[in-house]
């Protein structure tokens, strides 16, 4: 892939290292709990860290504590302003301390190749995962800027993890893969005898004095993730036998021996969807998060503890009003990340009694690990977090440090001005308490009737929180004067499992009457033009987007993206069918009339709102048969529409030409159904 233009500094673009650990900035100020001030002169010194140009963005991702939280890794690069993130090409390490820009080091870079994983050891030493033109991952150590290639594997590999002692390296590897992984990868070829031959994840171990890899697990499981047991002789993996696209939707707690191939013994087997597993100190209780979630490693729940032997898991968070996300062990008590309402949260809670404790809150802005998700990285020892720190009008910078006082420690997008600001509003729809944000352009006046956007996020337990606009179709939209909202309806998260399970049987139902009441909202709390409001979402925001132009007649535009048309041949058409169960009540067999009764497609003799439609030819989770049954139907009734099939894309728009294309096509369709002159 061509290497990004004004990627970093110009010493650095000379192929120029940073001195190990230079000389930090000396004028930081930590985080008061609850906020985080950011100064814009703060990086006067040329080494305080990477610095990007006006028209790219700086991305941080797969960011990595060591296991006492003074040393944070992130591999960064830029994105363009099409908002598809280019090529990784720097791994870099910082250490925290007294400054507010910590030291930087950049450990590697990379014109050529991606980065798919990076983990910090106690000492220092960054190892990461380095994925070739070739296909192979190269597993490589660096200490204190010295080499080395620990391993080379045929294929995928992620999520590098060190056992306690530091002697082995777990990883999770799959050998000549089909595809990438991950259902949002584009799908493989459809061809020969379907459900053979499918990629399967395994947990591997790789020594470390001699590089030799072995497996702990057996060909038939896709593990998912996985933690090393404090003696390191064994570790808990969440994996299932089956595919790994389709089957994380019933994966299972089980114990792998770390010197043995096997299929795992069970720990536990939740009636909800898995992740985050933590071993205690003791090695003899299992921390983890299950609840409903609709989308791999976008979900959240309620945290559980299981012995570490196996028997029942208790619910420690019960009738919490807020969806974890990240879970580490701090003693015998627990330390917690997550989504409350509107804010970015950190807790301690005791396991014994449930009691929970904040620790750190943030209302204003998203703080996350992996470019998105509202999850934030905990340290082994349960003391210190680090993520991506964003608001609407904020770019995203690194946060790390001790709880409960992190901070910012990166200047990387001191030069990127925000457009638009947002606020937290409320609302009660049928008896629930709703929450969503509103964002409007910075040069907004209040005498100006403004078209309003609704924007459905996915999921659909997903959740909408603040996201620095800088490019793309919202940043489109706010220039041209509209505002945008984005509601957290029934079913999302933020609010509890109560909540995001109150759209079980109910999907368009409750959740487009939260919708509907948030615009009434909405227009009590800015100066909306009722005749300009527009509809648009991606994915199961993409299915709300054409629910609701055969719902109402509010919306006087819509885009739907990778949206579903028909819940009765979506069945067997989608990759991953197994997440509509429990929104369904089981099967298409066991309950069509609920799958009938969702459908868009079943009423759109109603509709009349100009609709475009965009969808990725490859897309296994929505796919473009969906799109197309929509677009046929609205073409035969005669309403507005435009149907567009982006050529080997998944479920999200990686090429930077088609992501600027559906972008463009976004904003022309509002701006010409519903525009605003006057803005």
């Amino acid at each position: 892939m061509k290497k990004p233009v004004n990627l970093v500094d110009p010493a650095l673009a000379a192929g120029v290292a940073f001195p190990a650990f230079a000389q930090a900035a000396t004028n930081g100020s930590a985080v008061p709990n609850g906020s985080i001030a950011m100064s814009r002169d703060a990086a006067a010194d040329s080494n305080s860290d990477i610095v990007v140009t006006a028209q790219n963005l700086h991305c941080f991702d797969q960011i990595a504590l060591d296991p006492e939280g003074r040393l944070v890794a992130s591999i960064e690069g830029d994105v363009a302003a099409t908002g598809v993130q280019a090529t990784h090409n720097a791994v870099v390490l910082r250490r925290l301390g007294e400054a507010r820009l910590a030291p930087v080091r950049q450990v590697a870079t990379c014109d050529h190749c991606t980065f798919s994983g990076v983990a910090v050891a106690s000492n220092g030493a960054v190892t990461y995962l380095m994925r070739r033109p070739d296909g192979r991952t190269d597993v490589i150590v660096d200490t204190a800027g010295q080499q080395r290639t620990l391993a080379s594997i045929d294929g995928n590999a992620s999520t590098p993890r060190w056992s306690p002692s530091g002697s082995a390296l777990g990883l999770l590897v799959t050998i000549a893969p089909r595809k990438e992984t991950g259902p949002t990868q584009p799908g493989a070829r459809t061809i020969g005898e379907q459900g053979a031959n499918e990629d399967r994840q395994r947990l591997a171990i790789v020594d470390e004095a001699t590089g030799a890899i072995r497996f702990a697990s057996t060909p038939e499981l896709f593990v998912f993730d996985f933690d090393w047991a404090p003696d390191g002789a064994g570790l808990v993996g969440i994996a299932v036998a089956g595919d790994g696209d389709n089957d994380w939707y019933h994966a299972e707690l089980l114990a792998f021996c770390a010197n043995t191939e096997s299929a795992g013994r069970l720990v536990v087997a939740p009636q909800r969807q898995l992740m985050g597993a933590r071993v205690s100190p003791d090695g003899t209780q299992v921390a983890f998060i299950s609840g409903l979630m609709s989308d791999y490693n976008q979900g959240g729940g309620d945290i559980y503890t299981v012995p570490i032997a196996g028997g029942p898991a208790r619910n420690v968070t019960a009738g919490a009003d807020a969806t974890f996300n990240a879970v580490q062990w701090q003693g015998r008590q627990l330390v917690a990340a997550g989504v409350r309402k509107n804010s970015v949260i950190v807790v301690k809670l005791d396991p014994a009694d449930g009691r929970l404790k904040t620790l750190w809150s943030d209302a204003t802005s998203a703080v996350s690990a992996n470019g998105g998700h509202n999850r934030i990285v905990l340290s082994q020892d349960g003391k210190s977090i680090a993520g991506i720190y964003e608001g609407y009008d904020r770019a995203p910078e690194l946060i790390a440090g001790d709880i409960p006082h992190p901070t910012v420690v990166s200047d990387a997008n001191r030069a990127m001005a925000g457009i638009a600001s947002g606020q937290s509003i409320t609302w009660s729809s049928d008896g629930y308490d709703v929450q969503g944000w509103l964002v409007t352009p910075l040069a907004s006046t209040q005498h100006k009737r403004r078209p309003l956007v609704v924007v459905v996020h996915g999921g659909p337990s997903d959740y909408g929180g603040p996201e620095f606009i800088w490019e793309g179709w919202r940043r489109g939209l706010i220039e041209r004067g509209y505002a945008l909202f984005f509601p957290n309806f029934r079913g999302s998260a933020g609010r509890g499992e109560a909540f995001r399970q109150a759209n079980l049987l109910d999907l368009g139902g409750g959740d487009l009457r939260d919708i509907l009441s948030g615009v009434d909202k909405v227009e009590k709390t800015i100066s909306i033009d009722p005749d300009r409001i527009g509809i648009t979402g991606f994915s199961y925001g993409g299915f709300m987007s054409m629910w609701a132009v055969t719902q109402t007649q509010r919306f006087k535009a819509a885009a739907a993206g990778a949206s579903i048309a028909n819940w009765v041949s979506y069945y067997g058409q989608n990759g991953i069918d197994k997440w509509l169960l429990p929104y369904f009540g089981g099967t298409l067999h066991d309950n069509r009339k609920a799958y009938e009764a969702a459908s868009p497609l079943n009423f759109v003799n109603t509709v009349t709102t100009p609709t475009f439609i965009y969808v990725g030819e490859r897309d296994i989770e929505t796919p473009p048969v969906q799109s197309r049954e929509f677009w046929k139907a609205l073409r035969d009734k005669g309403v507005p529409t435009t149907l567009m099939i982006y050529a080997d894309e998944g479920h999200r728009l990686r090429n930077p030409s088609n992501a600027a294309d559906a972008a463009r096509r976004i904003v022309d369709w509002f701006d010409h159904y519903m525009p605003c002159p006057d803005c």
